[in-house]
């Protein structure tokens, strides 16, 4: 089988060759130079060069109608080419994630209004188009702006009620460089209640649209917090029958076949509230604590599904849950960054692994879930997700992270793995 992947995210994060034989399929990695000459040496399969200057669909198709390549399979796990790779798939008519199925599930409007009329519930939510012509909305309370089809948490904002966004769009002072422009990009945004409760997320597998093994957990924080510069963690939790019937029809609904999701939600005090899903892997260190609790790697069991091979799930009780936390550093100030209250978590037994940025580095400028890119990140476990949540909960309240004076050390040394007793670079992990 000759499988075409474009290729973008650090192959370290993926680890292709888990999920797919270079040597039983003709493997091809596309992708800029700079993501190319990062391949692992060791890997059988071909390379080509993309130039950048063009769109990603568009050079792809180029390249391969110029080598006359037929490609029975094209994998992309990256958010920023997966519509590309979609065009791609329609124009050779190969299988696997339509055009249609990715527009669906980034535009945040649409996907709730879809669910919204299969009796799920839905937050109350209307165009920030619609908002402006009319100035109004049919509920009370705080607001929120969310972007279409953004993805991180970036470009929210909550305002205290439907008045004070009417004043922000107004005056071109909502803090969102999109809308504060003279013709700002209304069209690309929504207007949402605020509801208050705890956040849930759902991860697991999907084959011919039915769940193969979900986990359920529950956040620490929140992902918009997270955008703000606070800390985030998540905690696994057990889920019930009817967890599972709630996400199996919202993956039905919303048509996805095949591969990893991530399915967020809120929890009030009538139920679960649906907030977002997408067709892959959820970040920061999701993939590693589902593979902790179950003994699968979501990645490359989605990629063996893709390819069109089978998988085994292996259903063993869960004595232990498992969970994780990252300190952002893309809001502070350029340069290095200090840790302080961090070093009694750092010896508790409830801790199995953690990431300290090295000396050498500075903190990340730009936003990441990316583990091994933040400050400080780790992996810890128990019997009690309460008893975990509580522990995560006085961490973020004691460890602080500020901005570096040139004449004081750094934020960290290594990477610990506490199981092994081991140290090492940070960016390698062991899987």
């Amino acid at each position: 089988m000759n499988i075409l992947i474009m290729h973008r995210i650090p192959y370290c994060k993926i680890n292709y060759h888990l999920g797919i034989d270079h040597k039983r399929h003709n493997v091809i990695y596309i992708g800029l130079e700079k993501h190319i000459a990062a391949l692992p040496v060791h890997i059988q399969c071909t390379t080509i060069l993309r130039p950048g200057v063009g769109g990603a669909a568009d050079e792809v198709l180029d390249a391969l109608r110029s080598r006359k390549l037929h490609i029975d399979r094209l994998i992309c796990c990256s958010e920023f080419e997966m519509l590309d790779a979609a065009k791609v798939r329609e124009s050779l008519g190969i299988a696997g994630t339509s055009v249609n199925t990715i527009l669906k599930l980034r535009d945040k409007l649409r996907v709730k209004q879809l669910l919204a009329r299969a009796d799920i519930r839905v937050p109350r939510t209307m165009g920030l188009a619609d908002f402006k012509r009319t100035m109004h909305v049919d509920w009370e309370g705080k607001v929120m702006i969310k972007p279409l089809g953004n993805t991180a948490s970036t470009d929210m904002k909550i305002f205290a009620d439907p008045e004070a966004l009417r004043e922000s769009l107004r005056l071109h002072k909502t803090g969102i460089e999109r809308l504060n422009l003279a013709e700002p990009a209304i069209e690309q945004f929504a207007v949402e209640e605020y509801i208050a409760g705890d956040v849930l997320h759902y991860d697991g597998l999907i084959h011919e649209g039915k769940i193969l093994t979900m986990l359920g957990a529950s956040y620490i924080g929140d992902c918009f917090s997270y955008a703000s510069g606070q800390p985030l963690g998540s905690v696994q939790r057990d889920i019930s029958v009817e967890d599972e019937i709630w996400v199996q029809k919202i993956i039905s609904t919303v048509n996805i076949e095949q591969g990893a999701f991530h399915l967020e939600a809120i929890n009030d005090k009538a139920g679960k509230i649906f907030l977002e899903v997408a067709n892959r892997p959820g970040g920061a260190n999701v993939v590693e604590t589902f593979r902790l609790a179950t003994g699968l790697n979501l990645i490359s069991a989605e990629l063996r599904l893709l390819v069109g091979e089978s998988i085994r799930i292996k259903h063993r009780k869960k004595s232990r849950k498992f969970g994780w936390f990252i300190f952002p550093g893309h809001r502070l100030p350029a340069g290095t960054c200090r840790i302080t209250g961090h070093r009694s978590y750092l010896e508790h037994p409830s801790l199995i692994r953690y990431d300290m940025l090295t000396k050498s580095c500075s903190k990340p400028r730009e936003f990441t879930y990316q583990p091994t890119a933040v400050p400080l990140s780790g992996i810890i476990s128990g019997s009690s997700s309460d008893e975990m949540s509580n522990w995560l909960r006085r961490m973020f309240k004691d460890v602080k992270i500020t901005a570096n004076q040139p004449s004081t050390p750094s934020c960290g040394e290594q990477t610990i793995d506490k199981n092994s007793g081991a140290t090492s670079n940070p960016h390698n992990l062991k899987q």
